[in-house]
């Protein structure tokens, strides 16, 4: 295998494409877990539990350079008004 410039890369430096991978960890796990994914050059897409929702997991830059999808009862940023609008409207 070669790189950008022509170089022979060495097994360890090849990076890893897989589809997916299911991880449905608590927020404590994936803060240890998820460095392992750029440690061993693997790129997919992260499929989880609602801990991925997590502010400190999002804005880890293993979250950021792999497509994270997650189920979640609700996930609101502190920007979105349209929760704070829909669950004010409910409650009246």
């Amino acid at each position: 295998f070669l790189n950008e410039e022509g170089d022979t890369l060495e097994i360890e430096e090849i990076p890893v494409h897989v589809p997916a991978i299911f991880m449905p960890s608590y927020e404590s796990e994936l803060k240890l877990l998820l460095p392992q994914l750029r440690f061993y050059k693997i790129n997919t897409t992260l499929l989880g539990s609602d801990s991925y929702g997590q502010s400190e997991i999002v804005e880890m830059k293993e979250s950021q350079d792999n497509p994270v999808l997650f189920v979640s009862k609700t996930l609101t940023l502190p920007e979105d008004t349209l929760w704070l609008k829909f669950n004010y409207l409910y409650q009246t």
